[in-house]
């Protein structure tokens, strides 16, 4: 068992059948919505998680656990700060997300209306499908010949608890932030696919700010020919 489990099945009180309901926030209404999209890529059968977290009887136990988990970010299992560059997939939770789970599990994470329990399911989340495009090597810095849509950024191997950002400087002056890791986990580790592509005119240059001897690998494909 991981020690992450083992911190999670201490956490995990049941909360009885009496306890008090303060919320009118419920599992059906707000919460399961939030689990579908940002947590049941790993919580669900097949998945890597240790535990399921598809219905409102398996999440219900676990409710104070998933509050500690969310409040400190150690869940979902990523290492980049939400709102810095747009990635594809991207299951990190908003403010907005964890105040709701929050006010939920502090108010006995009621289950509300059982007719409306989903049973959508999402894709597994990814193992570390690369972005599409040419891999270019970036070791503190790259300089951008010729026009490139950017696609997404690979890290090289980081050590535990790095943090750094990557930026894209473009000729006009404007810069654009592609992605910040903050306390990086080596088991977390996955390419991050842009939501969009980022178009990086001829001169532009990506900097990676942080440790020194830190790389990684930027995917980009070229303009098309006017």
């Amino acid at each position: 068992m991981t020690k992450l489990s083992t911190v999670l099945l201490l956490l995990a009180t049941p909360l009885a059948a009496h306890d008090t309901i303060t919320t009118k926030l419920t599992w059906t209404r707000e919460i399961q919505r939030i689990f579908i999209r940002r947590c049941l890529s790993c919580h669900q059968a097949g998945g890597p998680a240790p535990f399921l977290l598809s219905s409102w009887k398996e999440a219900r136990p676990w409710a104070v656990a998933i509050r500690e988990e969310v409040t400190s970010r150690r869940m979902p299992p990523v290492s980049h700060v939400k709102g810095f560059g747009e990635f594809r997939d991207d299951p990190a939770l908003t403010q907005e997300e964890i105040q709701l789970i929050t006010d939920w599990a502090n108010g006995g994470a009621p289950e509300g209306d059982p007719r409306l329990e989903s049973d959508e399911l999402p894709r597994l989340w990814p193992s570390g499908t690369p972005p599409s495009g040419a891999p270019l090597k970036l070791a503190g810095e790259l300089h951008i010949g010729e026009a490139q849509r950017l696609t997404g950024l690979q890290f090289g191997e980081l050590a535990a608890g790095v943090s750094l950002q990557a930026i894209l400087e473009r000729p006009d002056g404007s810069i654009e932030p592609l992605a910040w890791i903050r306390d990086f986990r080596p088991q977390w580790s996955r390419p991050l696919v842009f939501l969009k592509p980022v178009e990086a005119p001829a001169g532009s240059r990506v900097r990676l700010l942080g440790p020194d001897g830190v790389t990684a690998v930027i995917f980009g494909e070229r303009e098309p020919a006017p």
